[in-house]
């Protein structure tokens, strides 16, 4: 992973420095660095939320917290913007920016609407730092139960949060050393690419379509990439669907990811078993939400027993 030491610089002087010296973008259980308008900033991770002391220790109380000025939002925003902020008009109003090395930066703040589309942001008030860490062979077991019949659909489902882009983005890098593979990274949050080039390692074949609408990446990828397989995340809405239909009938397999915090639940997403019910998919990971790990069942085997979770 590229870039984890250069976050400090997106800090101003005494939240970079506490950063620096707790060597939080170092720690493996921190995964986002929070700041909003006078609070405390708060670290979150898998240890819940806590603050970030001015010694650089992580705190379960914000007594004694670093305190976030409006001040010290205005100069991270622009840092994160290159102290440019018109070139990343595009992204402020999509409400995020990649930064090197991958990790990526949430916006809130005033949204200026114009015929009910997000024109800019103004006023910045908060920023989520999410820290980019690339997790090497986390599918390599799904990789094996799989690979015999590749390339095939697969679908990786799973609660909110719970791993299924980390998933998606390592079977990319294992699929990657045989096949054409098209990433379909709406949200650029499978590849992360930053200025045209890819901060995750997805291995030596992929063409990756950042930032298009899913529907019309998905065509171009079709009609002009000759992929093999092409990776896409979070489906489920209609448009998803009907593009998803037109894949199928080129031949292309499709791997995908979809909410759904149980079998049982997923089985009732009467889009999505429809796109099952079609042969799309061969095979479902199911990622537990508690214990991160996937396990993997057959289309025939989801659509032939009575679900109960």
């Amino acid at each position: 992973m590229k870039g984890r030491n250069e976050l400090y610089r997106y800090f101003s002087g005494k939240i970079s420095e506490a950063l620096y010296r707790g060597k939080i973008t170092d720690n493996p259980s921190v995964s986002e660095i929070r700041l909003c308008v006078n609070s405390p900033v708060a670290l979150r991770g898998n240890f819940g939320t806590k603050y970030l002391g001015i010694n650089g220790e992580i705190m379960s109380g914000n007594s004694g917290a670093v305190i976030c000025g409006k001040t010290d939002i205005e100069y991270s925003f622009s840092e994160i913007c290159d102290r440019s902020v018109y070139s990343f008009e595009n992204e402020i109003k999509e409400g995020f920016i990649t930064l090197s090395g991958g990790h990526r930066v949430g916006i809130c703040g005033l949204a200026m609407v114009s015929d009910g589309k997000v024109q800019t942001v103004n006023d910045i008030s908060s920023l989520n730092f999410r820290i980019a860490r690339q997790i090497m062979g986390c599918s390599d077991e799904v990789f094996r139960r799989i690979r015999d019949f590749c390339p095939c659909g697969v679908l990786a489902a799973g609660a909110p949060s719970c791993g299924k882009t980390t998933l998606l983005r390592d079977l990319c890098r294992n699929l990657s050393e045989r096949y054409r593979i098209s990433i379909i990274d709406e949200r650029n949050e499978i590849a992360a690419s930053y200025r045209g080039e890819a901060q995750n390692d997805i291995g030596p074949c992929c063409d990756v379509f950042t930032g298009y609408p899913k529907e019309k990446a998905i065509e171009t990828a079709v009609r002009v990439m000759s992929p093999d397989i092409v990776i896409c995340d979070e489906i489920g809405n209609e448009n998803d669907i009907s593009v998803l239909k037109s894949a199928i009938c080129t031949g292309v397999s499709i791997i995908a990811s979809v909410h759904a915090g149980s079998l049982n639940e997923l089985s009732r997403r009467r889009n999505i078993t429809e796109l099952i019910d079609m042969g799309m998919f061969r095979f479902i990971v199911f990622i537990d939400s508690e214990t991160r790990r996937p396990f993997v069942i057959s289309c025939d085997e989801f659509a032939g027993k009575s679900i109960c979770q």
